[in-house]
């Protein structure tokens, strides 16, 4: 079982062009959550939360504290209730 999933966001180890891969990427991860969370407000609260986790510092809130708190409450589903989704989305579907 994996462990960790790396991606190359930067560009040093394999050459991603982001303009391709994220519209896909997310139009992906937004289908398979559909049934749970309408596109238009997974989107933006996935945006918001992802906005707020780079504004983070790092002197409080590690990252995935800092987006959980933003998103799972907007979207009105606790973590518990979708961590499993996208877990399974990552190991079957992505």
């Amino acid at each position: 079982m994996f462990k960790a999933i790396l991606l190359d966001l930067d560009d040093t180890l394999l050459s991603c062009s982001m303009d391709i891969f994220f519209p896909a990427y997310i139009g992906y991860l937004t289908r398979y959550v559909a049934h749970m969370i309408p596109p238009e407000v997974f989107v933006s609260e996935l945006t918001r939360a992802t906005q707020a986790m780079d504004a983070n510092d790092g002197t409080g809130a590690t990252n995935e504290a800092t987006f959980a708190a933003s998103f799972y409450p907007a979207v009105g589903y606790e973590p518990d209730e979708l961590v499993p989704l996208f877990e399974r989305f990552y190991a079957e579907e992505f």
